[in-house]
């Protein structure tokens, strides 16, 4: 191996003083700056915390758009349930039958009309060893102090005093079993003239009874449960606090 020279062993020699000089001034310097190192450090470590909290605020933030939605959604349904619940315990508390001439069916003497509604018939009828609901015809059902009447091409009624049983078998279909008809009928109908029609029926079995007040009861306490189950707004996510000023760096300290 050849040997050094005196120039390389000079520059090896300045070498390894500057790395000795910088082992010694870097801590120096570290330790006479050490509060704005620190201060660099928190700034980061609120960087990343605020970043995080952004992210997490903008998660929630969609979660309750989401949620505000669906409950925009949810009010209006409540609220147009609401006004029909409303406008059926008005009716159970101050409608009053009438003797009105100019119904599509005659009454009898002493016999009142509570009202009428468009409807379709149906009729229990046997097939393949069963039976089936059939829709037979379209027309109009009153509603009286003494009989329910289907108005159409064929009539059909439903005493009073003859009637074994109601189920209100869906929310549109109503089915009534009479002692003077093997099978069981009834009517269908959109489901607000459904509410109304089972009220007017309601309303006329009460009042023969003397019970009207039994019926108004029952539908204002419908109306008060509703008023209770009113949807409640999302709360909104609280925005995290921004970094708006950097951390004042420490007193240098000699």
């Amino acid at each position: 191996m050849k040997p050094a020279t005196l120039g390389e062993i000079a520059l090896g020699v300045t070498l390894l003083l500057v790395l000795c000089l910088l082992a010694i001034l870097i801590p120096v310097i570290a330790w006479r700056n050490r509060d704005r190192l620190k201060a660099w450090r928190a700034r980061r470590v609120l960087a990343r915390q605020q970043r995080a909290a952004e992210a997490e605020y903008q998660s929630r933030l969609r979660t309750y758009e989401r949620d505000v939605a669906t409950y925009r959604a949810a009010a209006v349904a409540w609220s147009q349930n609401r006004d029909h619940l409303a406008a059926l315990a008005q009716i159970a508390a101050t409608h009053e039958p009438s003797p009105d001439p100019t119904l599509p069916i005659r009454l009898k003497r002493g016999e009142t009309c509570y009202g009428g509604l468009p409807a379709t018939m149906v009729e229990e009828r046997s097939r393949d060893g069963g039976t089936v609901l059939t829709d037979t015809s379209t027309g109009e059902v009153m509603v009286t102090s003494h009989r329910l009447v289907f108005s159409a091409d064929k009539n059909r009624e439903w005493f009073f005093d003859k009637l074994l049983d109601i189920q209100h078998q869906t929310p549109d279909l109503t089915l009534l079993t009479v002692s003077n008809r093997k099978s069981r009928s009834g009517v269908r109908f959109t489901r607000s003239s459904a509410d109304r029609f089972r009220l007017l029926l309601e309303l006329a079995r009460a009042d023969a009874q003397g019970e009207r007040t039994v019926v108004v009861s029952h539908y204002r306490n419908r109306l008060d449960h509703h008023d209770r189950t009113r949807p409640t707004p999302p709360t909104p996510p609280q925005k995290p606090p921004s970094i708006d000023q950097e951390p004042a760096p420490a007193t240098r300290r000699a």
